[in-house]
Order: structure tokens, then sequence, then C-alpha cells
């Protein structure tokens, strides 16, 4: 109990969470600089930097063979590192770093709000950090904007949470100005808002009203600005891009998420029932239903990953914050454990997440990126051998033709999904049919996986492989393809 007493115990806690995490994600952050392709995402959020800071076209036209159905602010903070940098996939990459250590400080001063004791809150900024990892492990240092839009939406909020009444209107413009970034960074960091203001409209409606009347000011302003700048294009691509949505995809994904967060679920509900339903708890579990319900909806589209279930990470490590303190009360719990209450909390709350992401790093050993450092070499052939072609080439992995300073030429996904969707004609005049048919490509580079689950129809896939032939498959991953003579 002594080292309870005297927060010893969550600092050993801290400092064990804090090693696992490190050690999980050494690699991922070793391959930053490599040129090696994470996931499908990289070179597409390459290109589209690359674009905004040349001034070109950032929302294409409906029948092209590329798609941007992201917010426009990502690209241009990405493409201003990736300026000094020398690479947008690296910048990219440097960004998501920090901008999850932003969010997890974030987290614990969340927790702060919530009454958390100093050592609570950083253990629970080592344990969002544990968490994102179990779910999510392919994310880790990949160059992509979720986190960092959840770095300006989480400032926003403890911003919305902490004004006082004296600097309410001050506060409530600024909150709204960085949750409307965050927005136009990436779309689907929708959670907290709604969470905020729910909560606000039960206990505390001039708060609500007064970041209402800011969040109109601030998003009138928005709206003006994109519309001026992009047109009718921009919300077009982002709001109606076609997708091909599956119920049973987000059911499927759920439940092998639940295996992870059924633990953490149970704790929340125990903290905030144990509290009493407290205001500030009630907000807990206001946003752990919101992130979880608005994370559902949007798994069922294709190509959607559990990147969306960032806000139900955050919620989950707030609820663990309720329910150490809810066993730290001096309540029928602490007294039926004799004054061990908060270790038993404490060892609760950490020996998932350990366990889970151990499981992970177990079972998916895709994700550990060890291949980026046995095979970089192999992508960087690659990536050469592309670059001194004097013909169009076509990449599913982006960041391939990327790094080998070819022209994005097909956006594999997003073009199929039109092409599913029947909102473009496969055989359209600059279609890929016709590319692959006249062999306008010197070279076109699939993904290993896309020989059985491709991204395009299959008439493309067909026509593709009647035209061309593979001789040679790049680090298990790649496979390069070449006219067939």
């Amino acid at each position: 109990m002594a080292l309870d007493q005297h927060g010893r115990l969550e600092r050993i806690l801290i400092g064990v969470v804090l090693l696992q995490f490190l050690a999980l994600v050494t690699i991922p952050l070793c391959a930053i600089p490599l040129h090696v392709s994470r996931n499908y995402d990289e070179g597409w959020n390459a290109y589209f930097a690359q674009i905004a800071m040349h001034g070109g076209v950032l929302y294409p036209p409906i029948d092209a063979m590329v798609a941007n159905n992201y917010p426009p602010l990502s690209f241009y903070l990405v493409g201003a590192v990736g300026k000094m940098v020398g690479d947008n996939v690296v910048a990219g990459r440097l960004l998501s770093v920090l901008s999850l250590i932003v969010v997890s400080i974030n987290v614990g001063r969340l927790s702060r709000w919530l009454g958390a004791g100093r050592s609570l809150a950083v253990l629970a900024s080592a344990l969002f950090l544990l968490g994102v990892y179990t779910l999510i492990p392919g994310y880790m240092a990949t160059d992509d904007p979720q986190f960092l839009a959840h770095a300006f939406v989480t400032w926003g909020a403890l911003i919305f949470l902490k004004a006082n009444a004296e600097r309410l209107w001050k506060s409530m413009l600024l909150s709204a100005l960085l949750i409307v970034v965050g927005g136009l960074i990436k779309h689907n960091v929708i959670s907290l808002p709604l969470t905020l203001c729910t909560w606000a409209l039960f206990y505390d409606r001039r708060r609500l009203g007064v970041f209402l009347a800011a969040s109109f000011v601030v998003g009138v302003a928005a709206c003006i600005m994109v519309y001026m700048s992009w047109g009718m294009a921009m919300v077009r691509d982002v709001l109606f891009n076609p997708r091909l949505v599956w119920l049973g995809r987000a059911l499927l994904t759920m439940e092998y998420v639940l295996r992870f967060l059924l633990p953490y679920l149970i704790m929340t509900i125990v903290g905030w029932v144990l509290l009493g339903r407290r205001d500030k708890a009630s907000f807990v579990v206001l946003y752990l239903a919101s992130s979880m319900l608005n994370g559902f909806w949007m798994l069922a589209g294709a190509g959607v990953n559990l990147n969306m279930l960032c806000d139900a990470v955050i919620a989950l490590t707030l609820g663990v914050v309720l329910f150490v303190q809810a066993l730290s009360d001096d309540g029928w719990p602490v007294r039926m454990l004799h004054g061990h209450a908060k270790t038993v909390a404490c060892l609760l709350v950490v020996l998932p997440w350990m366990a889970a992401s151990l499981f992970v790093y177990i079972s998916r050993p895709g994700t550990h990126n060890v291949d980026a450092l046995v095979h970089a070499h192999q992508w960087e052939e690659l990536s050469r051998t592309l670059s001194l072609s004097k013909g169009e080439v076509a990449c599913e992995t982006l960041a391939v033709c990327y790094w080998a300073h070819k022209p994005m030429e097909i956006d594999f996904f997003n073009y199929g999904q039109k092409l599913y969707a029947r909102s473009a004609y496969a055989d359209a005049p600059a279609g890929f049919l016709v590319k692959v048919t006249q062999k306008s490509y010197a070279y076109v580079v699939i993904e290993k996986s896309s020989l059985s689950d491709p991204r395009l129809p299959l008439v493309l896939m067909r026509a593709l492989f009647e035209n061309y032939k593979p001789v040679e498959i790049v680090a298990d991953e790649e496979v390069l393809l070449v006219p067939r003579t």
C-alpha cells in the first residue's frame, strides 16, 4: 500500500507501459526514412501533398482515374514539411508520430479535467498509446492525417471544457477554430465535437449556445474559403465519393475489436455507476457511445480501417480513469478490498492492454515492419527501375511510383469504387481498360494480394493480364508486369 499511497505504483506502471510501447514501435520508427510503403494510403497522401504544393488540381473530375476524398488541409501541411525534408511520405510519417504524441498529452490533460492526479493522468496517456497500437498497429509512423486531425480536435475540446465564464467567447471561438481545422484535415473526427454539444446540452447550455454561435461564425468563414478555393468539386468528392457499403463488414470488424475493448467497456460503465453518474463521468460515457456508433457505421464502408476507432480508444482511456477514481473513493468496493482497491484498479486497467498488444505483435507479424528493413533495397531497386523507364507507369502501391518520380496515373481503390458504383464507365476514353489494351504503360505494378482480392473489377484485371505478364515479385509484396509481346 505504501507504493499506492505515494503514487509510486502509478510511476512504475507508467514506466512499464511506455517501455513496452517503445519496444513494439521501435522498428516502425526506425523505418521512417526508408522507401518502403507501409500501406496503400502513404503514396496517395504524398501525391496529393505534391499537387497542393505545385498548384495542381486537388479535386480531379469525376471521370478521372484518380480521386481525392479527403479535405485539403493535411496536404498543405504535409507538403510544407515535405519541402523541408525532401520527401512527402517521410514528412507525413513524422507529422503522424508528433501528432500521436500530442493526442496522448491531450488525453492526459482530459484526465486531469476529470479529476485525476498527475501520475494517473500520465498513466492514462501511456495507456492510450498502447491502446492505439493494439487496435491500429499499421498506423504507427505512417503517412496518414488521422492523428494530426485528432491533435487539433482534442486541443479544441480541452479549451471548450476548461473555458471560464470571463473568457467564454474567446475560448469558444478558439475551440471552434481548432475543431474546424481538424475537420479540414480529416472529416471523420466528428465524435468528440458531437459529444461536447450533447454533454453541454444537459449540463451547461450557456456554454453550448456560445459554442454554437462561435462555430457558426467559424464554419461560415471556412465554407466561404473552401468554396472560393476548390468549389463544389471538394464537397462532391469528400462527402459524396462513391464507396461500396456493407453492414456485415462493420459487424465482423466490431466482433474482432470487442475482444480487446470489452474489459475497458465494462470498467468505464462500472466507474460511471460507482461515481454516481456525475457530469464529468457522463461526458466520458457519451463520448464512448458516440465514438462506437460513429466508428460502426463508418466501418461499413469499403476501404475504411480501424483508425476510425481512435476516438473510442480515447474514450475508453478516460473510462479507466473513472474506474480508478471510483475504486479510490471510500465506497463499498474499497472497504471490501481492505484498502487495496486502487492497486487492484491500476493493475486491472494496465494488464489487458499489455496482454492485447503483445498478442497483436505476435499474431500480426506484418505490422512489425521488419520487412521494411530486410527488403528495403528491393523497394529501392523497383523504384529505380520505374524511374528509368521512358513511358507511363501505373502503380497500385502509389508510393513506388512517387519515389520513382512518376506521375499518379491511376488510384486503384477509388477508381475501382467508381466503377463498382457505376459512377464512371469502365471503358471511358481515358480509362484503364483502354490504357492496358493499347499497352500504354511501360510497367504496371500491382500488390501481390490483388492476385486474389483485387481493388479493380475483374473485367479490368482480366484485361490487364491478357496484355501484361508478371516478370518479378518484389519483396514478396509487389508484382511487376510488362507488356506481352
